[in-house]
Order: structure tokens, then C-alpha cells, then sequence
């Protein structure tokens, strides 16, 4: 151990409430936060980055060695009341088609919305770990 600590704390929020964020180190899990939580550990001498996960999103990693003793990371959700936008279009769109409103030329503007949700769905900036600089000594 280097004797350095970060803590990595999750403000409680709307967005993945009930889902847990993994936070990890080198591809290894360390630890799994929930809604409001927060963990302090001791980085390991060798640990090169960390990151957090939720479900397939990842946030992009933060080089452990950039970081001061006792830094505060924060897990970040960005762009989420656009994605709920397009999942509330997306499922008056496909609820229409499929109940018969609609005719078939509207499947190709579902696709085209499930296509652009699946890929914001996927964008690396969705999750982010960011440095609170406000809460170090």
C-alpha cells in the first residue's frame, strides 16, 4: 500500500437509484456503491487507474497517480433527461406501431430512435468520475 486514500462517494439521485455503481481498480473490483453512498480506501502501491461502472457503462479512467492523498472522486450520470426524452419518444413511437395508430412507414423513425438511444446508451461520457477539489484538506 502507498498510504494514499481517495474516497469515491455516488450523490443520491433519480437516475440508476436502484442500480449499484462497481467501482474498480485495474480491471478489478473494489467496491460497489448504491444510492447516496460513499467508500475510502487505500490505493494499492502498484494501482495504475481506477473507474466506475454500471451495467455496460463505464467511465473513462482516472489515473491514480494524478491524484493528490485523501481526493474525493464523484460518480456523475451526464445527458440523462435526454435519454429519458427519447425513451418516453421511442416508447409512444413503438406503443403507436404496434397497437395499430400508426402504419409502417413510422418503423423507420423507431429505428432510427431506438438507434440513437442504444448509441448514447454506450457514449463513454454517460458515467463519469470527477475530482472534488471543494472537499480536500
Amino acid at each position: 500500500m502507498t498510504g494514499k486514500t481517495i474516497t469515491v462517494r455516488r450523490p443520491e439521485g433519480w437516475y440508476g437509484k436502484v442500480r449499484k455503481v462497481c467501482i474498480r481498480i485495474d480491471g478489478h473490483d473494489v467496491d460497489i456503491l448504491g444510492d447516496g453512498e460513499s467508500v475510502t480506501f487505500e490505493i494499492p502501491k502498484d494501482a495504475d487507474r481506477i473507474r466506475a461502472s454500471l451495467d455496460w457503462v463505464k467511465s473513462r479512467p482516472v489515473k491514480l497517480s494524478e491524484l493528490p492523498d485523501g481526493a474525493v472522486l464523484e460518480v456523475h450520470f451526464q445527458n440523462v433527461w435526454l435519454k429519458l426524452g427519447l425513451a418516453v419518444v421511442i416508447g409512444f413511437v413503438l406503443g403507436a406501431w404496434i397497437s395499430g395508430e400508426i402504419g409502417w412507414q413510422w418503423t423507420n423513425a423507431a429505428v432510427i430512435l431506438l438507434a440513437v438511444f442504444a448509441a448514447m446508451s454506450f457514449d463513454p461520457n454517460h458515467l463519469q468520475l470527477k475530482l472534488n477539489s471543494q472537499d480536500m484538506d
